[in-house]
């Protein structure tokens, strides 16, 4: 465990330019990851607003999830200075550890 790693393959699965939003599909690990991203205009800046939804036919699958919700977000926290930074034009920023 510790700090490893593992790269998931995600389809792009829709986008909605008039909406701002798009949406990215992954299955592993017995599971579809249903990935959102909604951008709105926020003062002179924009909000991102993260949605994932994991979709297993597993109950066990299904309530260990519900449990690691917040490690999830946690996750998914440390890609928002990346997008960050491709939203803004310059290079992707490395996420933090």
């Amino acid at each position: 465990m510790g700090n490893e790693t593992q790269a998931e393959d995600q389809e792009f699965a829709e986008c909605d330019a008039s909406a701002r939003t798009v949406r990215f599909v992954a299955e592993t690990h017995g599971a579809v990851w249903d990935t959102r991203r909604k951008v709105t205009p926020d003062g002179r800046g924009s909000r991102v607003q993260f949605t994932l939804a994991a979709h297993t036919p597993s109950t066990l699958k299904s309530l260990l999830f519900s449990l690691m919700s917040g490690v999830f977000r946690e996750a998914m926290n440390k890609q928002v200075p990346a997008l960050k930074g491709v939203c803004e034009g310059g290079a992707p920023r490395k996420a933090s550890p």
